[in-house]
């Protein structure tokens, strides 16, 4: 129960997540994708790769020595999957704000959001994979209806519209960042920190459009 709460919680601060599933299905989808993660022998065939194979010597692994890779939440995969989709969504519309809008201070934010976004998705990236987490990362049907509509507006209704996204979509990300922050995995805690201060910096100067 817990789990689907974080899952929807998530959903509703960026609506970039497929639609909240019940636990149950969740753990078919995790079973299914644990069951297709081989490692390749010597031989070159491929053996699956199990947490908790037996160690030389006949021991199992405990608690104390499985790697941390294995030991992320599904908090911190819901958190990352956040993070990359809100992040493409926002490099994507400044694209969008870069080709359309004539306001040099639209045009200016919209340079820091790509170069901010585009240092924090290669930060998310390693961090995913050195965790083992494998990012979605890719637009709802509500993102890309919102979107093509934008594609359709110019002048000062696109800045307005782009305007009120930014303090919208910052005022979410916040929360998200807070939210990583409180999650299980160090290195995912210390991810959502760093990047809180960025994401709070932004939204300030959404405001200031």
């Amino acid at each position: 129960m817990k789990k689907n709460i974080a899952y929807c919680f998530i959903t509703s601060l960026i609506f970039v997540l497929p639609a909240c599933q019940s636990p149950e299905t969740r753990a078919v989808n995790q079973n299914a994708t644990e069951d297709t993660t081989f490692q390749s022998d010597a031989s070159g065939s491929g053996s699956k790769e199990l947490n908790n194979s037996v160690e030389p010597g006949g021991n199992r692994p405990t608690d104390n020595n499985i790697s941390q890779k294995t030991k992320v939440s599904d908090d911190d995969k819901i958190f990352m999957d956040g993070v990359k989709a809100s992040g493409l969504l926002e490099i994507t519309m400044a694209k969008q704000a870069l080709q359309v809008s004539t306001d040099p201070k639209i045009k200016s934010f919209a340079e820091m959001m790509i170069k901010d976004h585009t240092q924090m998705d290669k930060e998310a990236e390693a961090l995913a994979t050195e965790s083992q987490i494998i990012l979605k990362g890719d637009f709802s049907k509500e993102q890309r209806e919102e979107l093509d509509m934008m594609k359709g507006m110019k002048g000062a209704a696109f800045d307005k519209h782009y305007k009120d996204m930014m303090i919208k979509s910052h005022d979410k990300a916040v929360q998200l960042m807070k939210f990583g922050a409180n999650t299980r995995e160090e290195k995912v805690k210390a991810f959502a920190e760093k990047s809180l201060s960025v994401i709070q910096n932004h939204y300030t100067a959404a405001q200031q459009l």
